[in-house]
């Protein structure tokens, strides 16, 4: 309970602090923060939590959405947290600060996979965790579980009216009828929707 009280203190700390910096420019000079919508995501399986704001930021003509986000995720979760953007949509950069509780020499916990066919929904799917290592390594391997903060920047393609991002957290595994073991992953998830003005 204490380490969410602490993840969520420090990343509203953070939040308050891109807010008073982006809100309080000249009006096309700097990114002015028009918008922003909050998410809490608990899965109950594992534990595991992901909390964060979606901002919508302009800058005369230029628009862009900023995701700030803390992760903590759990032992028992194999998966961690993903981000899904559909299509429409370019992400410019991405970073985070998660490592694991073990502190192993893994460095990389981020993965960025890009939908080759156009016609999918989501263009992007990031993984943040031990999918954004390794799902199977981890499976078979305790990745002890670790927290973290994620940074995502998107800027529309086209004249996108809207955006509706997937986030996620948890895991968990499924027997299928043939014995074969399949993780699925995430087990909690929600849309979030961010309306573009003109």
């Amino acid at each position: 309970m204490r380490k969410t009280i602490s993840a969520a203190l420090g990343i509203s700390m953070l939040l308050v602090l891109m807010f008073f910096y982006h809100g309080n420019q000249n009006e096309g000079t700097f990114w002015q923060t028009v918008d922003m919508v909050e998410f809490y995501l608990r899965d109950n399986g594992t534990d595991s939590t992901f909390i964060g704001t979606v901002f919508v930021q302009t800058n005369g003509d230029f628009k862009r959405v900023l995701l700030v986000g803390w992760i903590n995720i759990t032992e028992s979760d194999v998966s961690g947290a993903v981000v899904s953007v559909p299509q429409g949509w370019k992400i410019t950069s991405w970073s985070t600060s998660y490592r694991d509780r073990t502190f192993t020499n893994i460095s990389k916990w981020i993965s960025v996979l890009v939908a080759s066919d156009p016609t999918w929904p989501a263009k992007y799917h990031v993984y943040i965790g031990p999918a954004g290592y390794d799902p199977f390594f981890c499976r078979n391997h305790s990745c002890g579980g670790g927290v973290g903060n994620i940074f995502i920047e998107l800027v529309p393609e086209k004249n996108s009216k809207n955006l509706t991002l997937n986030v996620g957290v948890g895991s968990t595994f499924k027997y299928m009828k043939d014995g074969r073991k399949v993780l699925v992953a995430p087990v909690t998830y929600k849309n979030i929707t961010i309306l573009l003005k003109e």
